[in-house]
């Protein structure tokens, strides 16, 4: 009996190539439906086929992104007829922009609130990666968007006040920034080949 299901991913599941390995593995099984990004960093899947071809195509979809997926949330009903056209093999489906401005906005009150708490109050509620997680997810959707980019933005303004009671200093070094996954991916061949001489 065909079924349909709405599986709805979460964890770092944008950017990495997930839409487009989903599409293929419908393809090679035959299942019709949609993926889409989510403004809020999830990506969804609304897909139809035989209830056994479904749960190969979500078995895989977990195996492929098993280090990307923290979450899965699938629901499963009988089958609507949505997608009769054989040619709507996992098709991507946009957003709507006023979807994304609203997330756009959302994420950017919550860093917002998170600043003031940590720089101001220093009673932070999140961990630094919750925080770091925020940033990217706000990053990459302003990126996605360009035309909701704004100067007042988390990602390109220094955060909030500072604490009182500490002394300016001038560094003779320039102070950078922590170093991201991806600065140290790079840097480990690099001191591995100083390491070797």
């Amino acid at each position: 009996m065909k079924k349909q299901i709405r599986a709805l991913y979460k964890g770092i599941v944008q950017g990495v190539g997930f839409r487009f390995t989903a599409r293929e593995i419908a393809h090679e099984a035959g299942v019709n439906g949609w993926v889409k990004n989510l403004p809020d960093g999830r990506v969804e899947i609304v897909a139809e086929a035989e209830e056994e071809t479904l749960q190969g195509f979500l078995t895989q979809i977990q195996h492929h992104f098993a280090r990307c997926v923290q979450d899965v949330d699938v629901a499963w009903q009988n089958a609507t007829g949505e997608f009769r056209d054989s040619r709507a093999l996992l098709s991507e489906k946009q957003a709507m922009p006023s979807e994304i401005k609203h997330s756009i906005e959302k994420l950017r009150q919550q860093i917002r609130h998170h600043d003031y708490l940590y720089y101001v109050l220093s009673q932070p509620e999140i961990s630094d990666k919750e925080y770091d997680d925020l940033m990217r997810r706000l990053k990459s959707v302003e990126d996605a968007h360009p035309q909701y980019k704004s100067p007042d933005s988390p990602t390109v303004r220094l955060s909030g006040g500072i604490l009182e009671g500490f002394e300016t200093i001038r560094h003779r070094q320039k102070m950078l920034s922590l170093i991201t996954p991806t600065h140290l991916r790079s840097f480990g061949p690099g001191m591995s080949a100083c390491i070797r001489g």
